[in-house]
């Protein structure tokens, strides 16, 4: 009872119950080295795992969060952003869309100064930060944009938020394409033209730029709108000359996506025309010869 490292020994003893599939003396041991054991460095890990326990085998809610939250209160501990990434989720399942984006957002605003390397291997096979940032798109698609607009901080324009918020530019791409899928799914179909139109705008990447200009078009007619996307024929005809150099792209797709985003094009260039026709403005009619130059440029041997 009295030997010094104790808590070390309790808690692979537990590792060990886990191996040999005994959950239940799994937990009753992490249980004890928790109560036991408040300064061990063995303390964060170990509500870690009981609440991923509660969360995954015994599907209690309540129970995983009570876990999530007590490690929350160890101070400087990497485990905070995996237990803020859990409440996360928790707050999805029940529903709990503004806390849920809020824990998320706190994993890349409140955790920056944790050394994130210093978790061991197992939970470092995926980043945390940039899974927090692309699952924030579920809580965030289901608050309404009055009631985002509310929480303050930018929050109700996507773009500049996600923006802010991402380390780097992949895990920004990654974001928008999420945001983009379920802005399309809650019917959101201008906010969702919004975001796949920065994402064409941002990368190279020829499956997600195939993606966007698909989905983006989808996007706009399911609108039921009239107006047009300006710059959308260009950022197409951009894409498709990709797709036509691309190794990647079997030859039998090459030739689908030809003959869809040339339907894409023309239903582009020709919403910016008639918009010309009807504001009468000059800057619009520049925008329709430039929307009709890159169709030319990209189909120039179609009818």
């Amino acid at each position: 009872p009295k030997y010094r490292d104790r808590d070390k020994a309790m808690f692979f003893m537990a590792h060990e119950y886990r191996e040999m599939g005994q959950l239940e003396e799994m937990i009753n041991t992490y249980r004890k080295l928790t109560s036991e054991y408040p300064q061990s460095p063995y303390f964060a890990e170990s509500l870690v795992i009981i609440g991923n326990y509660f969360f995954e085998e015994k599907k209690d809610l309540d129970g995983a969060e009570t876990y999530f939250k007590r490690t929350l209160s160890v101070k400087d501990s990497p485990f905070t952003s995996i237990a803020r990434y859990k409440l996360g989720w928790i707050y999805i399942n029940k529903g709990r869309f503004v806390d849920a984006l809020l824990s998320f957002e706190a994993v890349l605003t409140k955790d920056t100064n944790l050394d994130l390397s210093q978790l061991p291997e197992i939970y470092r096979k995926t980043d945390v930060r940039t899974d927090a940032l692309v699952n924030m798109a579920w809580p965030y698609s289901e608050i309404a944009p009055a009631a985002l607009k509310k929480m303050g901080e930018g929050r109700e324009d996507p773009i500049e938020y996600f923006k802010r918020l991402s380390k780097d530019k992949i895990s920004y791409q990654k974001a928008l394409a999420r945001l983009g899928r379920r802005l399309g799914i809650k019917q959101r179909y201008v906010a969702s033209t919004r975001i796949y139109f920065e994402l064409l705008k941002t990368t190279k990447n020829i499956e997600l730029r195939i993606e966007a200009v698909e989905r983006l078009y989808e996007a706009m007619k399911n609108s039921l709108k009239e107006w047009p996307v300006y710059g959308f024929t260009e950022l197409i005809a951009d894409t498709m000359n990709q797709i036509r150099f691309s190794p990647e792209v079997p030859e039998k797709m090459k030739f689908q996506h030809n003959k869809n985003f040339e339907i894409f094009a023309r239903d582009a260039a020709t919403r910016s025309q008639v918009r010309a026709k009807q504001t009468n403005k000059e800057q619009d009619f520049r925008l329709a010869i430039s929307a009709y130059k890159a169709y030319l440029w990209a189909f120039p041997s179609t009818p």
